[in-house]
């Protein structure tokens, strides 16, 4: 298991392999900027529905992640279905996953390093060369510098992790009880290993400490599984304690993802485990 903060020191070079239009300058903003690309006309139409340029024209620093507009096309994110505020508070939060404070270039990324995005999910990178993700997208091109930060373009929409509610606990089997909603009205009976997710305890329960891992009991996760946030394999997590669990290239639905009681070594069951 990779558990990192973010640490800014390695040195990377990204070459451009998406075309940058000759308007886009250093001295605009990032907003006015990703307007001027060319290949970001669906993220500036999105940003005017969540109202969120103006947020991006103020002085920062910012970091964007900015997916084309294939990406949005390939992920079925059109800005005419968000209209409701449940829509738009959703697209929110799709936005702001793709935002980190402060001006983090290219040169700043290290393998396996994390950072928060100001929706205050955590996001992850890779680095092999000269080839960097954040989550599974590709950085396509680097470093568009703005007169408030920083724009990198990748390939793909960045989905904020799926929320994941655990319930108090209980010698019986299954042990525990999943859910999708802060209420536990929505169950939850599968992981799809294409998304991350956030597990939360449900009600803020105290205890019956809950982790989970791909090596059995208490056992460090191999480099297939990335659990970024609070608790352990030894020491869970109850209260408002959260982590986030991504699934790296080589895991897959025929692996075993064990979620267990760090007190009781009878409680312990494993996932059902889906992609599309």
């Amino acid at each position: 298991m990779r558990k990192t903060a973010v640490v800014l020191f390695a040195t990377l070079f990204i070459a451009c392999s998406v075309p940058i239009n000759a308007s886009a300058g250093p001295g605009d903003d990032i907003p006015t900027n990703a307007q001027g690309t060319g290949v970001h006309n669906t993220l500036v139409d999105l940003l005017v529905k969540a109202d969120l340029v103006t947020t991006l024209q103020g002085a920062g620093p910012f970091t964007v992640f900015a997916p084309t507009d294939q990406a949005f096309t390939d992920a079925g994110i059109d800005p005419a279905n968000f209209n409701t505020q449940a829509e738009i508070d959703v697209l929110t939060d799709i936005l702001l996953y793709h935002v980190v404070s402060g001006d983090v270039t290219s040169s700043d990324l290290s393998d396996g390093m994390s950072a928060a995005a100001v929706n205050n999910d955590p996001l992850l990178f890779s680095v092999n060369g000269a080839d960097v993700k954040v989550n599974d997208a590709s950085v396509t091109t680097a470093d568009v510098t703005s007169s408030n930060g920083v724009i990198h373009v990748v390939d793909q929409v960045l989905l904020p992790p799926v929320d994941v509610y655990v319930s108090e606990g209980t010698f019986s089997a299954p042990h525990y009880q999943f859910y999708s909603d802060d209420a536990g009205n929505t169950p939850l009976t599968e992981i799809d290993i294409s998304r991350s997710h956030k597990f939360h305890r449900l009600g803020e329960s105290m205890s019956h400490a809950f982790y989970l891992g791909d090596n059995g009991y208490e056992a460090q996760s191999s480099a297939e599984l990335t659990i970024i946030g609070d608790g352990s394999p030894t020491a869970g997590i109850v209260g408002s304690e959260t982590f986030t669990v991504f699934f790296n290239d080589g895991f897959t639905i025929d692996d075993t993802l064990t979620y267990f009681c760090t007190q009781h070594s009878s409680m312990s069951a494993t996932f059902t485990l889906t992609e599309p």
